[in-house]
């Protein structure tokens, strides 16, 4: 005989009258997924041996009193998905024995208070997804054996007291997605035996103390209400709670012994992201030993307090992405014991930085990681301070007192005085050298004032204006400095080669024609760094300078489930890590290559070929030359060596780097931006007197033939 009859998934408009009558023996039988709008009043009769009966997404408007009446050991039935807008009050009065029924998405207003009355068996009840702006006080006073009840998506606005007073056994609830704005401090009373409740997606604003009277439950909900502040003792009988969700309201704070008002050797997961809260107070989560799982992401938190993570001992994710941390220090982590196992999600790498440095492997951030990121200040040391003030201080007064001296023998041989060669070069390479001082200076200061938040200040002060006029000044310094070096270089080569065949220098008139050309091209890059955004060329540059020492990509995101999962009912909860695959070089970091490792290995070259060509002359000429060109020349050659000695360096590392042969640790970096870069800035003035001392004894020991006596151009 026939049991099981499936007829689900058909395009079925009716069924005649009679149809089943001699199925005596089904026991279930399926008509989903069809067109159904009516159901004739005795189309089940005698299907005695019924136990289920599916009639889920038709288009069935209503039903006639009676049409179950042959139904008396029905145990299941769906009507989910159809039309339905009215039920009779009678329309189930034969289905007894009736355990679970879906009602959901249809479309009813209003259940009569006694429609379930002679439902004594029913044990889960779905009415999500109608229209029901109400209930009944006295609506399930006959489900004294209802296990769940589903009442989400409606718009149900208030709940009277007393409503689930006869739910001894209920242990899920679901009032989600209404527009419920009060809850009554008695609504939930008697309820033992609830286990979950969830009251996410209403309008509820407060809740007063003592509504949850639930010894039992383990599962609670208060997301996307309204909640502005919650009361201390809101929590303090919810001895079994294990997951408290209260995201998506408008919290600013939690009382801070809200949660030392209840058992916390039971809670587990506390998430708490897309509020308002601005402070967490210390030892505000101490009583909860027992938390594994704590969500504060898309809060306005700013800093976190010495202690307030205090106790977390089982703790093994933790997620504070999307804040507005700046003031984060090594205190802030103070008692948060991080398991092998365990995790905190942060937006900035940097912030990884406060953590002991034992678990910040354990540290996943929302961006990628800066292969320049020391986890230490902006200058790492005492050391590499003091001298970046010193560096600083010298490179810029010592230029000064050039420059000025170099201003005034312009203006000497304006007025027909001794002319001292190349003044306007050594000038013009005295005011670039002065401008690296100031970045110096600079960079010094910012480190004073951020100190050890430096960390958490880091991405802010990358994206900051000021750290962009920085990086314009140490671009605009370093690249007139070595175009000027440049053109000494071979202005001495090609001044020697002219006066052996007794051809003069370059006049003051051309010097100042090439100082102004390299001051242009200097000042066109420099605007360059500041026309591209922090993430293109200072991405990885905490000291505002894009010097290619490390490989730059694009990296495009995607996201893989993280491994600790917990079973929520709601799928958007689950979370997700953001990883990272590196698909390409950006715009900034191709221009940082070609100038600092293209344009300035060109411009080491030339010179290193200049001066090479330049003691060739010297030596092997059989003419006559002059002393003072032989003392410029070396003085000029040894200001040159300090130059290579700054760049060569920087362009072997980056080149490496670049390459994929060999990247230096990220502690090299700030130690060669403050110390090989500027180092010919700050020699170079003291160059400019030491050498003459040098040189004169060099000239001595060079045959009496290679040079005469001074004379004058």
């Amino acid at each position: 005989m026939l049991e099981i009859l499936a007829l689900n998934d058909n395009n079925i408009e009716s069924l005649p009258s009679g149809i089943f009558t001699y199925l005596h023996q089904l026991q279930s039988l399926y008509l989903h997924g069809n067109r159904l709008k009516m159901i004739q009043s005795n189309l089940f009769n005698g299907l005695t041996k019924l136990v289920r009966l599916n009639l889920a997404n038709n288009t069935i408007e209503s039903l006639q009193t009676g049409v179950f009446r042959d139904l008396q050991q029905m145990k299941e039935l769906y009507l989910h998905g159809n039309k339905l807008k009215v039920i009779q009050v009678d329309l189930f009065s034969a289905l007894l024995n009736l355990k679970n029924m879906k009602l959901g998405d249809n479309m009813i207003e209003s259940l009569p208070s006694d429609v379930f009355r002679y439902l004594p068996q029913l044990k889960k009840l779905w009415l999500y997804g109608n229209k029901l702006e109400e209930i009944q006080i006295d609506l399930f006073n006959s489900s004294t054996k209802l296990e769940k009840l589903f009442l989400h998506d409606n718009f149900i606005d208030s709940l009277p007291s007393g409503v689930f007073r006869n739910l001894h056994q209920l242990q899920e609830l679901y009032l989600h997605d209404n527009n419920c704005t009060v809850i009554q401090v008695e609504l939930f009373h008697g309820l033992s035996k609830l286990k979950k409740l969830s009251l996410n997606n209403n309008s509820i604003e407060s809740l007063p103390s003592g509504v949850f009277n639930l010894s039992s439950l383990s599962y609670l909900s208060l997301q996307f209400n309204m909640f502005k502040t919650l009361p201390s003792a809101l929590f303090k009988d919810l001895v079994s709670l294990e997951e408290l969700r209260l995201d998506g309201n408008r919290l600013t704070e939690m009382p801070i012994d809200i949660f030392h008002q209840f058992n916390g050797m039971t809670l587990e997961v506390l998430t708490l992201r897309s509020n308002k809260i601005a402070r967490l107070f210390p030892y505000q989560f101490s009583n909860l030993t027992a938390l594994t799982f704590l969500d504060l992401k898309d809060n306005h938190l700013e800093q976190i307090h010495s202690k307030s993570l205090y106790g977390l001992t089982k703790l093994k994710f933790i997620n504070l992405r999307k804040n507005s941390l700046t003031k984060i220090t090594k205190d802030s982590f103070i008692g948060l014991a991080l398991q092998n196992d365990s995790y905190i999600t942060l937006a900035d790498p940097a912030m990884c930085c406060f953590l002991e440095p034992s678990n910040r492997s354990q540290c996943v951030p929302q961006n990628k990681k800066s292969p320049y990121l020391t986890c230490k200040q902006l200058l790492p040391s005492a050391a590499v301070k003091c001298c970046t003030w010193i560096f600083g201080f010298c490179a810029l007064f010592a230029n000064i007192v050039v420059f000025i001296w170099g201003c005034q023998q312009i203006k000497s041989e304006s007025q027909g005085e001794k002319y001292v060669k190349q003044i306007v070069f050594i000038t013009n390479l005295a005011l670039a050298d002065l401008i690296m001082g100031l970045y110096l200076l600079l960079i010094a200061s910012v480190d004073q004032y951020y100190h050890e938040y430096f960390p958490s200040y880091a991405k802010h002060w990358r994206r900051s204006m000021f750290c962009k006029l920085i990086g314009f000044l140490s671009v605009l310094s370093s690249e007139a400095s070595l175009l000027l070096l440049t053109l000494i270089a071979v202005d001495r080569v090609w001044g020697f080669r002219k006066n052996l065949i007794r051809h003069k220098l370059f006049g003051q008139k051309t010097q100042i024609i090439l100082s102004t050309f390299t001051w242009v091209i200097a000042l066109a890059l420099s605007i360059v760094t500041v026309i591209f955004n922090d993430d293109q060329l200072y991405q990885f540059s905490d000291v505002c300078i894009g010097l290619p020492l490390a490989r730059s990509k694009i990296y495009a995101s995607n996201y893989t489930n993280f491994t600790i999962s917990y079973d929520f009912d709601i799928p958007d909860d689950h979370f997700w890590l953001q990883r990272f695959t590196e698909i390409g070089s950006k715009a900034g970091n191709y221009f940082s290559i070609g100038i600092f490792l293209g344009l300035n290995f060109l411009l080491c070259l030339i010179i290193a070929m200049c001066y090479i060509l330049l003691f060739i002359y010297i030596c092997k000429s059989g003419f006559a030359l002059m002393k003072t060109d032989l003392k410029m020349s070396i003085k000029m050659g040894a200001i040159t060596l300090t130059d290579l000695m700054c760049w060569l360096p920087i362009i072997i590392v980056g080149i490496l780097a670049q390459t994929g042969v060999k990247e230096l640790s990220p502690e090299w970096f700030p130690l060669i931006t403050t110390f090989a870069l500027p180092i010919n800035s700050v020699l170079n003035p003291f160059l400019y007197s030491t050498v003459d001392q040098v040189s004169k004894h060099f000239v001595h020991r060079l045959r009496p033939n290679c040079y005469t006596e001074e004379t004058t151009l």
